[in-house]
């Protein structure tokens, strides 16, 4: 069983190269596997009027800031099929995966950039929060998942992420190869859409070679030239709810300084059904609840439930990652989409 140590130098990759503007270390996201994708709403970009030489000015000087580079590297890793599938390296009608379900990756390019808030925490309170109408936004999320959560009888909600680490690569190769029964071979042109999760829309981004190598194994690959996102690390946001009564207590608590406290909103049941059983959040035995709750930001969660704080910031190794789907595929197993967006909608609106 991996260690934590494991887990927090853990990166999740994608099966296409994202614009560095777009996934910044600092970003909060709801979902962590299309961070670019979706509502606008979803994410909170990360000083979006700066430039990219501005925000990483911007970032260079505080603690814990590293910056790796490395003229030429390698990463190799395995990725299921679904990722196969969505970087166009595997399809339905030819298969491509082993009989794990997996294929092997290697990402090969002309300059690797790792950039990588090692005190994740101090750099989301000295920065991340300091930024204009955050607050509200985690406040509007977060609302949402309560509500949701609160009304629809304790399903799972999406947590908000902060991105703390980003591997940039350019001139990126990327290739697979699999033991397969299969062959093929012949070239074919990537389309943007299809690279980024979504629809054709009808724009060759990146040449993409599939061949039959051997009687047992399929090799594809693909390259693309400018500089991009093909990793990112995410922690999340450790949020405690307590009704605005309470005092806080218990040796850990006392222990652990607030980074931030954000009282909810209030929001109707939507359904009319106020199913509120088996909601951790209310303490059994309440006769009456009225709903209300703060947050309290208490630190930093790894996907895998390790916790981090302003006294406990995670390992400053940075000479080595871990790249894998698994951990942060775990953790975002089962969410209830829907429930939650029915609430988050509801709840922008009130801000409209």
């Amino acid at each position: 069983m991996p260690g934590t140590r494991t887990y927090q130098r853990t990166y999740l990759p994608y099966p296409a190269g994202i614009d560095p503007k777009l996934l910044r270390v600092g970003t909060l996201v709801l979902d962590i596997f299309n961070p670019t994708q979706g509502k606008e709403t979803d994410r909170f970009e990360f000083y979006e009027d700066l430039s990219q030489t501005e925000y990483e000015a911007k970032i260079k000087d505080l603690a814990g800031f590293s910056e790796l580079i490395e003229p030429k590297g390698s990463l190799n890793f395995s990725a299921s099929k679904e990722w196969g599938m969505n970087a166009g390296l595997i399809d339905l009608v030819h298969g491509g995966v082993n009989s794990q379900g997996e294929i092997h990756v290697g990402i090969e390019g002309g300059c690797f950039r790792r950039i990588e808030m090692q005190k994740p925490v101090k750099f989301l309170q000295d920065l991340v929060l300091k930024q204009p109408n955050v607050e509200n936004w985690i406040r509007n999320k977060t609302t949402a998942g309560w509500a949701a959560r609160l009304y629809n009888g304790s399903v799972k909600t999406p947590k908000i992420w902060v991105c703390t680490g980003v591997q940039l690569i350019s001139k990126a190769k990327v290739r697979s190869g699999t033991s397969t029964g299969s062959g093929q071979e012949g070239g074919v042109e990537l389309d943007a859409g299809l690279l980024a999760g979504g629809p054709p829309i009808g724009k060759p981004v990146a040449k993409v070679e599939a061949y039959h190598k051997t009687e047992n194994h399929v090799d594809s690959k693909y390259t693309s030239e400018d500089e991009a996102v093909w990793c990112a690390r995410f922690f999340s946001l450790r949020i405690k709810l307590t009704r605005p009564d309470e005092t806080i207590a218990g040796a850990e608590e006392k222990s652990h300084a607030k980074v931030l406290r954000i009282e909810l909103g209030e929001v109707e049941d939507l359904a009319g059904s106020g199913v509120r059983e088996d909601v951790s959040e209310i303490h059994s035995g309440e006769e009456q609840d009225n709903g209300k709750r703060v947050a309290e930001l208490e630190g930093l969660d790894l996907p895998t439930g390790g916790r981090f704080t302003s006294q406990s910031e995670p390992d400053a190794d940075n000479s080595t990652i871990v790249i894998g789907e698994a951990p942060y595929a775990d953790a975002v197993k089962g969410i209830a989409w829907s429930e939650f967006y029915e609430y988050d909608a509801y709840v922008d609106s009130l801000d409209s």
